[in-house]
């Protein structure tokens, strides 16, 4: 698997996006998918925010970008992509 990735909040930066917005198309693209692939595409962490709040935010690898674009799509589309990507 690809080794290289991004933050989701740089992603954000880079799109010009609120990261709230990602995180919320990340999370519904992730719902569709399977466990084992959201796993190895979407990795979840917790970044240090201010005033020591927590920022949700996830590590992706340079193959998982397409999915930043697939908020709106369907589980069959976002399913296929993922597969293709990864394989």
């Amino acid at each position: 698997m690809d080794t290289q990735t991004i933050l989701s909040i740089d992603a954000a930066r880079g799109m010009q996006r609120k990261h709230s917005k990602l995180i919320r198309d990340l999370d519904r693209v992730r719902s569709m998918l399977p466990p084992d692939l959201a796993a190895r595409l979407l990795v979840r962490v917790d970044l240090p925010g201010r005033d020591g709040k927590t920022i949700r935010a996830y590590r992706l690898p340079r193959m998982a970008l397409a999915l930043l674009f697939m908020g709106g799509a369907g589980r069959v589309a976002v399913t296929w992509a993922a597969h293709w990507l990864i394989d």
